[in-house]
């Protein structure tokens, strides 16, 4: 917590290297991804059926609650602290505790994957940028978390008031 844009792409790059594995972090969309979708329909979804659906927040549609995630709190939890708050992905503190800096460039809705906002490795950044945010913080109202809510802020950032991290994603070879 407590990065910029800038440290947290540092961090994955230094990771890559220690670990031989790709590390960056994720777009937007893998976020929303990660935070909103899950299986509804298993026997759909095992049947080949697609059975998913997009849910308010990680675990469903129940508002935000200290159970669920960190709101409301007076400073940050470790990311493994409320395990009942996950995504059907099994991603846990997604809402709630910190901001997490994405690798896209702040652009208003809908999203367009082909719209050229997704910062790929080492490429510079467009003069001005701003860039995206998700999952809200600590002291974020329960009203302000939900998995389409999103900010931006400028790469440099740090802001002093509230955490801002990230999260990582690895790249797997198929």
């Amino acid at each position: 917590t407590g990065v910029s844009w800038h440290d947290a792409v540092r961090y994955c790059r230094w990771l890559s290297e220690v670990t031989g594995r790709h590390y960056r972090l994720p777009s937007e969309a893998e976020w929303e991804k990660a935070a909103s979708w899950g299986v509804v329909d298993w026997d759909a979804a095992a049947a080949g059926r697609l059975g998913e659906a997009k849910r308010r927040y990680p675990w469903g549609d129940e508002p935000p609650d200290e159970t669920r995630c960190n709101v409301g709190g007076g400073r940050t939890t470790a990311v493994t602290a409320h395990p009942s708050g996950a995504s059907a992905y099994g991603v846990e503190d997604l809402l709630g505790n910190v901001q997490q800096w994405t690798r896209s460039l702040w652009q208003p809705y809908p999203y367009q994957p082909e719209g050229g906002r997704e910062i790929v490795d080492g490429a510079p950044l467009p003069t001005g940028a701003r860039m995206t945010h998700r999952g809200g913080y600590f002291k974020s109202k329960p009203d302000e978390l939900r998995c389409s809510a999103r900010g931006s802020a400028v790469p440099e950032s740090k802001p002093p008031d509230w955490p801002r991290g990230f999260r990582v994603a690895v790249e797997v070879k198929q």
